[in-house]
């Protein structure tokens, strides 16, 4: 019968499948419903969905809603102070520093910890600040304030990126970064008219009241919606722990090479917005609403470029893509400098080849801040901080740097926008030669 079988095409797995018994089926198919069934309880526990998203994004938001709310309500609290620029430009400098220097701290707490508990912590500190900032009777305390409310804010920056390689891993991770970097961006955009809109019909207290009830309003989607994403590596180790975290980032070329591309291309962008501000208003004598026109448009194509790394980043590397969006933005870099020696001075000159160029970051900075991200599974929440803490430290540098070239024309901002994006370009093609282990990005 056997060979019958197989002269009609019949394997012997054919023929002996009924020999095997009742028993044998019962068990295979025991096995795959106790499967479906830890499927399903898995799925049930994961906070993978919109409302997963939707915390994501608003925790990103606190950040950079909190530093460039406040900007409209400077030359009102130095009149209700009586205080001197530079102390006023304190608050929203030492702002931007503190929240650097606590995304160190939050990514190593989350590897450690876990991301939920470090999260809960990080906003529960940004309620106690925020709050200190609201009631507020000296200069002292609304310093102190912001100190605390921005070593608060910075957890959002560093545990939402976090979160979401471990949620949607590697595969999905640069479309979700480019989704979170969207928020970060319309924060920058939406802030100064909400902050504007605030101070003139309620006083400068009013921002820091909306500050409190959206943070109050996150806090309850985190503890009641987010489970958490990543358990914490045992043991303890303290700081000398963390030191050790980080020297191991440290001897990853391919880390670094993503986390400088990251540094240096906000650098370009601080450094341009400071001249830019100061040659609209002051050169071109142009008003200060002009100028906030103008300046939408960049932060509208770098959400543009944004799009097409969510968009289409799967198609190609990590690697590739940043290459691409940094080659798109140093072109449109050496074309600014040839405008800003030959063109005349106009708005258009001014602003049309940093639009270019933003596109070109908008594609690229996503994809390597993923790519910064994937280097150590262990150390996502680490990394992730890295990158963030270079992110606003070198760019706040390179805003400082500008401060000193600037001398009412374009190029010398220009050269600045050149160099910052050369040093991008170079240390983007670190990662692109040590090509193992390299993800595909999606």
């Amino acid at each position: 019968s056997t060979t019958a079988a197989r002269e009609s095409g019949i394997s012997r797995a054919q023929i002996d499948a009924p020999q095997r018994g009742a028993m044998g089926y019962k068990r295979v198919r025991g096995l795959s419903q106790a499967r479906k069934g830890e499927e399903l309880e898995d799925s049930a526990k994961s906070p993978v969905g919109p409302v997963f998203m939707i915390a994501m994004v608003a925790v990103t938001l606190t950040g950079p809603l909190s530093v460039h709310v406040f900007i409209p309500a400077l030359p009102i609290i130095r009149r209700a102070f009586e205080i001197d620029a530079p102390t006023a430009q304190l608050m929203l400098s030492i702002a931007l520093f503190t929240m650097a220097a606590s995304t160190l701290l939050y990514g190593s707490l989350s590897d450690r910890y876990g991301r939920r508990p470090v999260l809960v912590a990080g906003i529960l500190l940004f309620l106690v600040g925020t709050g200190l900032c609201a009631v507020a009777d000296s200069v002292t305390a609304l310093v102190v304030g912001r100190f605390v409310q921005a070593a608060g804010a910075g957890c959002g920056l560093v545990l939402a990126r976090a979160s979401v390689r471990d949620v949607y891993g590697d595969d999905k991770l640069v479309k979700m970064t480019a989704y979170l970097t969207m928020a970060y961006v319309l924060g920058p955009m939406l802030a100064p008219a909400i902050g504007g809109v605030l101070i003139d019909e309620f006083g400068w207290r009013a921002i820091f009241y909306m500050a409190l009830a959206g943070a109050v309003a996150i806090l309850l989607l985190t503890v009641t919606a987010i489970h958490e994403t990543a358990p914490g590596r045992s043991g303890g180790g303290g700081f000398a722990r963390m030191g050790r975290d980080y020297a191991r980032l440290a001897c990853m070329p391919r880390f670094l090479g993503y986390t400088f591309f990251n540094g240096f291309v906000s650098a370009s962008f601080f450094a341009y917005i400071t001249a830019a501000s100061y040659i609209m208003t002051e050169v071109l004598e142009r008003p200060a609403a002009e100028y906030g026109l103008w300046f939408l448009t960049l932060p509208a194509a770098y959400l543009l470029g944004n799009f097409v790394a969510g968009r289409f980043g799967g198609r190609a590397r990590i690697d590739f893509m940043v290459l691409l969006g940094g080659g798109i933005a140093l072109a449109s870099a050496l074309v600014f400098v040839f405008a800003a020696a030959i063109m005349p001075l106009t708005p258009l000159s001014l602003f049309l080849p940093c639009f270019i160029a933003s596109i070109g970051q908008g594609i690229a900075m996503p994809n390597a801040q993923s790519g910064a991200i994937m280097v150590d599974p262990e150390l996502t929440g680490t990394a992730s901080g890295t990158v963030m803490f270079a992110h606003l430290c070198i760019g706040a540098t390179g805003a400082q740097v500008m401060g000193f070239l600037a001398d009412g024309t374009m190029l010398p901002m220009a050269l600045m926008y050149v160099a910052c994006n050369v040093l991008a370009m170079g240390a983007a093609l670190v990662p692109a030669l040590i090509r193992e282990t390299q993800p595909a990005a999606s």
